[in-house]
């Protein structure tokens, strides 16, 4: 057992002894001396025992009001079976202090995340503990929890490269979307849009897998391949050494197109810039563009289209309009 599950163990143990106490006191017919003595015995051995206590007192005195305010004391009632009203009370006593008790746990036990955000052409390099690098691309967002040996990150939007430091005992866990990647140690790139996640393995291998599957039936993703997945299915496809080499140009700053559309071009300038390019028609959207642009150089690469592909181009406010 490692000592950080010890830990845990130990915790739930005074959490739920916390509660038994509280059980013990709202219940009695009569709370002596002896009793109050044997608490305090119990609260002095330690500080954490003082905490627990607290929380469990504190969540019955809270549902106690509660259940006062839903049920006013009426001027005239009738003491018709008010034993069995006492037992049901007592029950439904234990019951609540032992549900503050497990959401206590679960909440001092549950993984704190640090958000990490990226506006709009931004990124940033982020060093996990482990000594496992992130590197977060134009507007996205990633939670990270590394704590208590669970490695753990979430990424809710934009694209993020991963560098993960292998740990066969602790893999490094990835939730996006409806997926989940799970890796012990290696290189690759995750992307969010509108409707799949990609994943682009540059080196080692991971397992890819929707969050509702049955365990066990995970894909298994090397170095080399890409991964398109949607909410229903996980489509695998080899692309060029040098087509993955592109997915993480963003990383230097640039963007590379290789006879790609000039819509699709246009799209991926988009995404990091504030000043946004336009194709007035079809036509001039299927026109296909090639080279390597800064990914901050709007201007200059409208200037390229317009050279190369024969467009105008026309600057209205922050959009620039490129057409035939």
């Amino acid at each position: 057992m490692s000592q950080a599950t010890a830990t845990d163990e130990a915790a739930q143990d005074v959490q739920m002894a916390a509660s038994l106490w509280v059980m013990e006191h709202v219940m009695a017919d009569g709370w002596s001396e002896a009793d109050q003595s044997r608490l305090d015995n119990w609260l002095r051995e330690s500080p954490s025992h003082r905490l627990a206590y607290w929380r469990a007192n504190h969540a019955w005195n809270k549902t106690e009001r509660m259940v006062a305010l839903n049920h006013p004391v009426r001027k005239k009632s009738v003491p018709i079976h008010r034993r069995f009203r006492s037992i049901i009370a007592r029950v439904s006593a234990a019951a609540i202090v032992l549900s503050a008790a497990a959401f206590a746990i679960s909440h001092a036990l549950a993984p704190s995340y640090t958000t990490y955000a990226t506006a709009i052409g931004g990124r940033k390099v982020l060093a996990l503990s482990d000594g496992s690098r992130i590197e977060l691309n134009t507007n996205s967002k990633l939670r990270v929890s590394d704590a208590r040996g669970k490695r753990k990150a979430i990424l809710d939007s934009g694209e993020a490269y991963f560098d993960i430091r292998h740990n066969a005992t602790a893999p490094f866990l990835i939730m996006v979307r409806e997926h989940r990647i799970v890796d012990a140690g290696t290189r690759f790139l995750v992307r969010v849009d509108a409707d799949n996640v990609k994943v682009s393995m540059l080196e080692g291998r991971v397992t890819l897998s929707a969050v509702k599957e049955k365990p066990g039936s995970p894909t298994e993703l090397k170095g080399g391949e890409v991964a398109i997945a949607t909410p229903t299915t996980i489509r695998v496809f080899n692309p060029t050494p040098q087509a993955l080499a592109d997915t993480e140009s963003w990383r230097q700053g640039h963007l590379i197109f290789r006879h790609v559309a000039l819509s699709e071009a246009v799209a991926e300038f988009n995404r990091y810039n504030t000043r946004c390019l336009v194709v007035a028609n079809a036509g001039a959207a299927k026109l296909k563009i090639h080279g390597t642009f800064r990914t901050d150089d709007v201007q200059g690469f409208a200037d390229i289209v317009q050279e190369v592909l024969h467009l105008q181009v026309s600057r209205l406010g922050d959009e620039i309009v490129m057409s035939r």
